[in-house]
């Protein structure tokens, strides 16, 4: 029986390409060659970072209608990330797919997002389109009394105070009118990214104005 530990890369993939109905050859060679990977090497010769790489190359060249990316970058340092990404970005564009990326490192990833699910201890906190984290998701800073009354009908899911001030994450949508006030009042509005909305949300935060 064959071991994978035990089986060199080209083996590995080999199996890949028998396993994988709509596998593709040609992308397989020009991801080896992309992500400079000898497939000669065993499986448990290479660094953390190659057995990601032989994970990554078999997730795209599988060209599987579902996809999933389990941390996908454990291992790799900041050069094979980016080359992971722009590989995975331009292969969706050309081959449409749903893939999902199971992920703790939400900054470097959120441009790759269409949607995003956030859980936390089996919970499930967040499901949106990107797109309308972008506009919702806002940090809005200053007078705590002022901030408190003017979010009074918004969705605010983490407070924290700092005496007098506070700072507030909101999902919620801003009126022209409203942005105003807030520029009147000297209080800051500006976007939050991701990563901190995940950690505001796991702190205990919800969608009910609530803690």
């Amino acid at each position: 029986m064959l071991s994978i530990r035990s089986s060199s890369v080209k083996e590995i993939l080999d199996i890949a390409s028998r396993v994988y109905p709509y596998w593709d050859d040609e992308y397989c060679e020009e991801l080896i060659n992309r992500f400079s990977l000898d497939i000669r090497q065993k499986h448990i010769r290479l660094s953390r970072g190659m057995q990601t790489m032989v994970g990554i190359i078999i997730g795209l060249a599988s060209r599987a209608p579902f996809t999933l990316f389990d941390e996908p970058y454990v291992g790799l340092d900041p050069v094979a990330r980016e080359t992971f990404y722009e590989s995975l970005l331009v292969d969706y564009e050309e081959n449409k797919r749903t893939i999902i990326i199971s992920s703790h490192l939400m900054s470097e990833l959120e441009n790759l997002f269409e949607r995003v699910l956030i859980i936390d201890k089996g919970s499930l906190l967040l499901n949106e389109e990107m797109e309308t984290i972008r506009e919702k998701a806002r940090v809005i800073s200053g007078d705590r009394e002022r901030v408190e009354d003017l979010l009074k009908d918004k969705k605010v899911i983490y407070r924290q105070y700092i005496g007098r001030l506070a700072n507030y994450t909101v999902f919620d949508n801003f009126t022209e009118d409203e942005l105003s006030d807030f520029k009147r009042l000297n209080i800051n509005y500006s976007p939050i990214n991701l990563q901190k909305l995940f950690v505001n949300l796991s702190r205990g935060g919800n969608f009910n104005g609530k803690e």
